[in-house]
């Protein structure tokens, strides 16, 4: 049984990691045709941009084409912005429903144990005894602890039922009525761990800063300048309160610990790639949005060169 839920947790853990990285990849894919478009604009804007715009008689194209550039900055950082929240939203949702999946397999699992039948349910005496004892096998572990308490005249704790006895009661354990086992209050998940936040995702600041001329004009309205336009409504999302795991009950016993090892493991290990995964998703925006501020800064200086016209 302990071999069987770790296979199964291992399954579950593949199948989180698939759907993490798709559902992120179907997320940013939604907004590949508009950053394309805005992409393209920026190239036909550079190529647009000629020393003859100088002259009087073609000011009004060169204010358009600067109206122009101003807009398609704008469209390309709120869309960055947007991207940004949509696909921490997804990896955060897809973080939700591996906390839930793992939670039900888990609980699955340990149900499936306790109603098994184990040898120590079986009669001491009397018909099927002789069945009983055989399925009674012990490794060498069992025999020392069998062997110790025989010297030391004790005989409780452990032994042949395979419950883990060397375990002192307390108010996290009941007894199970008809059975020799003891039940074990075990801890559910932390959910609060899989979160945006927990994962180190700091809502991205898709804005540009103020333009030379657009400094000057609050300054000569004696306000200061604005840090560019706001970021979307999108990328300023915090995350919900993540709702606390309820804890599981389980046999005491060997292969419910393994049941529980594994999912803490499968756990800490999906924690680990959805860290990494926010991370990486992180830089690639902000990468995105200095290429639109270094963009910014050439564009105001290929305008400058533009209106000295040709040398």
């Amino acid at each position: 049984m302990g071999s069987a839920a770790e296979s199964a947790m291992d399954f579950t853990l593949r199948q989180a990691l698939e759907r993490l990285r798709s559902s992120a990849a179907t997320a940013g894919a939604a907004f590949a045709p508009a950053a394309a478009g805005f992409a393209a604009t920026r190239e036909a804007h550079k190529n647009a941009l000629r020393p003859g715009l100088a002259l009087p008689s073609r000011e009004g194209e060169l204010l358009a084409l600067c109206a122009s550039e101003v807009d398609r900055a704008h469209g390309a950082v709120d869309t960055v912005g947007s991207e940004a929240a949509a696909v921490a939203h997804a990896l955060a949702a897809a973080a939700a429903g591996f906390e839930a999946r793992t939670t039900k397999s888990a609980g699955l699992m340990l149900a499936l144990i306790g109603g098994l039948v184990m040898p120590a349910d079986l009669p001491n005496e009397g018909a099927g005894v002789e069945a009983a004892a055989s399925l009674q096998r012990k490794n060498l572990k069992q025999l020392r602890r069998i062997r110790h308490e025989g010297a030391d005249g004790d005989g409780v704790g452990g032994g042949d039922d395979g419950s883990n006895g060397a375990t002192a009661v307390s108010s996290e354990r009941r007894n199970v009525e008809g059975r020799p086992f003891q039940e074990r209050r075990w801890p559910g998940l932390a959910a609060s761990e899989l979160t945006a936040g927990a994962s180190g995702w700091v809502p991205i600041d898709a804005t540009l800063p103020p333009s030379v001329a657009e400094t000057a004009a609050a300054a000569a309205a004696g306000v200061e300048a604005a840090a560019g336009e706001p970021a979307t409504a999108g990328a300023a999302a915090t995350d919900e309160p993540a709702a606390e795991v309820a804890p599981l009950w389980g046999l005491d016993v060997p292969c419910v610990h393994v049941t529980i090892n594994a999912r803490d493991r499968v756990f800490a290990e999906f924690k680990a790639a959805l860290r990494k995964d926010f991370g990486a998703h992180k830089a690639s925006m902000l990468q995105r949005v200095k290429e639109e501020v270094h963009w910014k800064e050439k564009w105001e200086s290929l305008v400058a060169r533009a209106q000295a016209g040709p040398v």
